[in-house]
């Protein structure tokens, strides 16, 4: 099996894709009706919370449902809107109800006047009304529990935000159980490269889904398409979309071969975001998918969320259009309350899947981990596995982290704990970000941010009160000291990564580990243009500096 890997590194070898960056095909884009489940997405250090959870530092706002309800119970009257008769007639049944909720959420507190107040005589800018109408029903339905929920926690993280608030005050950081797999090196760890992937390969013929989180444009890569259109080489120009769908169906065969099922099937599914949504699907169209069953393949789509002006979470109108609010991306952590949405989730667990398998969408070199990852997940019974590299110390990258509580053990959790947030947190122990004296490298495990998680107790995570929702934080810029106004609109914002948070609450004994590999075998993202990546190497960076 080893054999069959590195032939498929030689073949298929990515390490420079992103030299490629500006370099992608060009395409006519359009709409398709390709398969998809239409979904409705529905520390300054940043600030956390978990929907309808508590963050062990304050007490959470009430749980998205309960402030719907007070909302609605508010707006049955209507008496005193800020409103005219004559305006909310302009707004359609949704419209109108969108902004007496908004309007009775405010309340005295007037974060959001600026929405619904001042608004000319009907007859004036009605069109506007109806679109700001509109749209705000449409961020309300897309939210789980609505714009009250999303502007009840934002108040709530901004002012921790405010205040400095340290999530990790009661926590020390810990290096996590996990596995260290060489590919040269059989003597490195308890399990042999070889073994893991020959475990692997008999666990996927369990079942295994995988999940192409792409809701990102090239815009950073100096490229205007979609990342999955980017080549991966050279040699092939195939472009990463293809490239993950035939490992798919390569898997899929080995594995067909391995257990004598010629009836096993390994689905994809793909988030976009309307920004690569119509892209995305017009790319499979063209390609008449890659050679992949249309059945085998679904598209969910996330929503963004509204833009913040302030550090009282009012809503930030666009810049030239009083009549429109600013909305921005949500982040990847939509993708599990997307999948359990759309029932794919209780699917799979019925079904009798196994593991799941998330990959991000530029970083072609992780095909050669993911066997041996779903073996180390099956034989060490992890819920949730990380794929790893070494980490150097001070890199811009997250790690791996297992975060002991001081007093309450039941708090303790392994997690992924951002660069900028990793140093404080072990100076505050008395160390700092610093290499291991015998390897060079953080002791803490880099993140690569491709998971493997164990399908039945993920499902049942999922159908937790939090329905997936990770836990959100918020990073404003600020203006001045006061920490009041910002330097541009910010916004919720989520990561799938930090999903063990909601491990730790639905499970007894959340078992959350890594298996990390040689930073040539398994990582090669395309993250930045190439002049970035020039610049990051000049300041002492690593390869691949883009």
């Amino acid at each position: 099996m080893r054999l069959v890997l590195a032939s498929i590194w030689l073949l298929y070898t990515a390490s420079s894709a992103s030299s490629f960056a500006t370099m992608g095909s060009s395409h006519h884009w359009g709409a398709s009706d390709v398969h998809v489940s239409p979904a409705m997405r529905k520390f300054s250090t940043p600030s956390f919370l978990v929907r309808g959870g508590n963050n062990h530092n304050n007490a959470a706002p009430s749980t998205a449902s309960s402030l719907k309800a007070s909302v609605d119970a508010e707006t049955t009257s209507t008496a005193a809107s800020p409103l005219s008769p004559e305006n909310l007639s302009l707004l359609s049944v949704r419209g109108r109800k969108a902004v007496e909720d908004l309007i009775a959420f405010d309340g005295a507190n007037g974060a959001q006047a600026h929405v619904y107040g001042d608004w000319p005589a009907a007859g004036t800018e009605d069109e506007g009304k109806q679109m700001l109408s509109e749209q705000l029903a449409d961020l309300n339905e897309s939210y789980p529990g609505g714009l009250a929920a999303y502007l009840t926690k934002a108040q709530h993280l901004l002012k921790e935000s405010a205040d400095g608030v340290n999530p990790f005050a009661n926590f020390e950081a810990k290096v996590p159980e996990g596995e260290s797999l060489t590919f040269f090196d059989e003597d490195s760890s308890s399990m042999s490269f070889q073994k893991a992937e020959e475990l692997g390969l008999k666990a996927m013929g369990d079942g295994v889904v995988f999940v192409l989180v792409a809701g990102g444009l090239g815009e950073r890569l100096g490229y205007s398409g979609i990342k999955l259109s980017l080549e991966t080489n050279l040699c092939t120009e195939e472009c990463y979309l293809e490239f993950y769908i035939k490992y798919i169906q390569a898997m899929q065969y080995m594995a067909r071969q391995k257990t004598g099922n010629q009836n096993l099937q390994f689905p994809l599914v793909i988030m976009t975001s309307g920004d690569t949504d119509p892209l995305t699907r017009q790319l499979l169209e063209d390609n008449d998918y890659f050679g992949m069953d249309k059945d085998l393949l679904t598209i969910i789509m996330q929503d963004k969320v509204a833009a913040l002006k302030d550090g009282s979470a009012g809503l930030a109108l666009t810049d030239d259009n009083r009549w429109g609010i600013q909305t921005k991306p949500h982040g990847h952590g939509d993708v599990h309350h997307l999948l359990y949405r759309e029932g794919l989730v209780d699917k799979w667990d019925s079904d009798g899947l196994k593991h799941v398998v998330f990959l991000q969408d530029t970083n072609a070199l992780v095909i050669n981990s993911i066997i041996p990852t779903v073996g180390v997940t099956a034989a060490r019974g992890f819920h949730m596995n990380s794929i790893c590299i070494p980490r150097l110390a001070e890199e811009a990258a997250g790690a791996i982290t297992k975060l002991e509580h001081k007093t309450d053990p039941s708090q303790s959790l392994v997690i992924n704990v951002e660069y900028n947030q990793l140093d404080p947190l072990l100076r505050a122990q008395g160390t700092g970000d610093l290499p291991d004296e015998a390897t060079g490298f953080s002791p803490f495990p880099g993140n690569a941010n491709n998971l493997v998680m164990s399908i039945p107790e993920y499902a049942k995570t999922l159908r937790g009160e939090d329905q997936g929702v990770v836990l959100e934080f918020v990073n404003p810029k600020y203006k001045d000291e006061t920490r009041t106004d910002f330097k541009k609109p910010t916004r919720l914002e989520c990561m799938m990564q930090d999903i063990p948070k909601l491990y730790q609450k639905e499970l007894d004994e959340p078992k959350i580990g890594f298996c990390m590999f040689d930073r040539w075998l398994t990582f090669s993202p395309a993250k930045n243009a190439l002049e970035a990546g020039q610049a990051t190497i000049a300041k002492g960076g690593t390869a691949p500096g883009t």
